[in-house]
């Protein structure tokens, strides 16, 4: 049945005891999900003969019901009836009741439309919404609403629409008016279909959607002042100079500016002191610069001491121009006030560098690095330490290095030969220039740098042996006998192997007896394999016998995996065959 069916549920009550019943109550029950809802009222039978039948009949309302249901029959419920047995009165059943056919609106990003697609400010809208049906029932009466959901809003754009009918599998169309008056940049428009859920549909998970509108600014100026646009003249100067200090203001916006007031200040130390009286530009078109000019006396400021003064540009102070953005009025730049003239050692990560930025295990590598000297004054006997600094601690790459002289600006390359052999992975280098301090420099906070090298591991030999390379010959020997011991050997490795010694042992109980000296194979290439043959006498040696391989057994030959050269055998040695004399009464005369 479908879902708003009447259906007619039907029971056979079966009397198979001795005697008639009569007047008997049949209850239907719906015990879905645990429930317990009566369907219909009780059923009566008048008589049921022993060993007859008869059945009880009701409409079932599956309306608001769906999938399978439960259906308990009760015969009898109120228990009126003397009977040889009350366990079996029940039975269960399930019906399975399929959905009606239902509708399905559908929003989706794609299907919103605008006209025009770029907006500007006044401008009225044209916001098309192409609503799917992908149910399989009409739709009629399919309300759906617009709304302006910009910023997390939910305004509603104009009147409720309402398309008519939406056949199963086609489409609709709603259309509004949208007034962009006062309104600019990104607007989020959201469409809603059936937005009071008055029409029951498969799925309301997909009655929304969104779609972005973007609306043009209005002509607005944009007044940008940047620390490059801010200079010198001269650019280096003394404690007792005059400078001219210029700023060029861009007008980075879509209206003209103007008039345009710059004000120069001195903000050294955390400080705010007007530089001049502030500047008056005439109006700067859009896209267009200007340049302001004051006249800064640096003594006065400085009172005759050395070191940067910083200078701040603010453009627009009291903003009186209206502007798209605030934010880039102000920039700061330095002035640079002469000072004692003094080195400055400097290195960084990248000016380190390597003769092989990808060194296989055992090659050398020649570290590279430029000291600089961003200072004022030359400097002479540099020294310059190479580390290697692992785990915390510091391992020196060769002696220090020493140039004789860096002058002011100048830089210098030194080197020093990093041997990689017994090293793998990630490796970091140090460059410590002045490591003793000998040299006196503005700072020392830039005297070290490190950078990593990757040392990739070298191609290795891999001798392996297994148990099912040991070969046993007798496999069941007596005792006495000799038992030729053969093991294969094989590289799995890269490079070949050389002098590979195979040594055999007795480890039973424990115990560890060479049988016979150890072989030596030649040589081994990559992918190949030699077998050695030893004998191993067993007299004395009854019982079970464990013999055990061993390849490179001091690990002269370095290989990419050591786990792999001890394989075991088992052998079992027989007693040899004894006389037995009899005996025997019968055998005396």
């Amino acid at each position: 049945p479908v879902q708003g069916d009447a259906v007619t549920l039907t029971v056979t009550i079966v009397n198979n005891g001795s005697a008639p019943a009569e007047d008997v109550l049949v209850q239907f029950v719906d015990v879905t999900g645990g429930g317990s809802e009566p369907i219909g009222l009780k059923q009566t039978v008048e008589r049921i003969d022993a060993g007859q039948s008869a059945t009880a009949q009701v409409v079932y309302d599956t309306t608001g019901k769906s999938g399978e249901r439960r259906i308990r029959v009760v015969a009898d419920p109120h228990q009126t009836i003397v009977e040889t047995s009350e366990a079996d009165n029940e039975a269960a059943a399930a019906v399975t009741v399929a959905p009606p056919p239902l509708a399905n609106l559908v929003a989706l990003e794609t299907n919103i439309g605008f006209n025009p697609a770029a907006a500007k400010p006044g401008d009225e809208v044209q916001i098309t919404a192409t609503i799917l049906n992908n149910g399989v029932a009409d739709a009629t009466d399919v309300a759906v609403q617009f709304f302006d959901a910009t910023g997390n809003g939910s305004m509603p754009i104009g009147e409720t629409q309402v398309i008519s009918t939406i056949p199963a599998g086609a489409s609709g169309v709603a259309q509004i008016a949208y007034s962009t008056a006062g309104r600019t940049g990104e607007r989020t428009i959201q469409v809603v279909v059936d937005p009071n859920n008055l029409l029951r549909e498969a799925d309301e998970n997909d009655n929304r959607a969104v779609a972005t509108l973007a609306v043009q600014p209005p002509p607005i100026a944009n007044l940008v002042v940047r620390a490059t646009g801010i200079g010198f003249d001269p650019a280096e100067v003394t404690n007792q100079s005059t400078v001219e200090i210029y700023a060029t203001v861009r007008n980075a916006g879509t209206a003209a500016a103007g008039p345009v007031t710059v004000q120069f200040l001195d903000v050294t130390g955390g400080g705010s002191n007007l530089i001049g009286e502030p500047q008056t530009l005439d109006a700067i078109g859009p896209g267009s610069s200007a340049v302001a000019r004051v006249t800064y006396d640096v003594a006065a400021f400085t009172g005759g001491a050395a070191g940067d003064r910083k200078v701040q540009v603010v453009v627009d102070p009291t903003n009186r121009v209206p502007e798209s953005s605030e934010s880039d009025n102000e920039a700061t730049a330095t002035l640079p006030v002469a000072k004692p003239s003094i080195a400055n050692l400097a290195i960084t990560s990248g000016n380190i560098s390597f003769s092989n930025p990808a060194p296989v295990e055992g090659e050398s590598v020649t570290v590279f690095a430029v000291v600089r000297n961003t200072g004022s004054a030359d400097a002479s006997g540099v020294q310059v330490q190479f580390s290697e600094v692992a785990t915390g601690t510091q391992t020196a790459i060769g002696p220090q290095q020493v140039i004789p002289s860096i002058p002011a600006g100048g830089s210098a390359v030194v080197q020093a030969l990093y041997d990689t052999t017994g090293k793998t992975g990630e490796r970091e280098i140090e460059v410590k220039v002045d490591p003793n301090a000998f040299i006196a420099e503005e700072r020392t906070s830039d005297n070290t740098a490190k950078r990593s090298l990757t040392i990739s591991p070298a191609p290795r030999p891999n001798l392996a042996v297994l148990a099912s390379n040991m070969g046993l010959s007798p496999l069941a020997p007596t005792e006495g006998e000799s038992v030729a011991v053969r093991v294969a050997v094989f590289n799995h490795g890269q490079v070949e192997a050389r002098d590979i010694v195979v040594q055999v042992m007795d480890v039973t109980g424990g115990s560890a007896v060479p049988v016979g000296a150890p072989q030596t194979i030649a040589r081994l290439v990559p992918g190949g394999s030699a077998t050695v043959q030893l004998p191993f006498d067993t007299t004395g040696k009854q019982g079970d016998r464990t013999l055990q391989a061993t390849v490179d057994p001091n690990n002269f030959i370095a290989e990419s995996d050591e786990t792999d050269n001890v394989a075991m055998k088992s052998l079992f040695v027989a007693p040899p065959p004894t006389p037995n004399l009899v005996a025997l009464s019968s055998n005396v005369e």
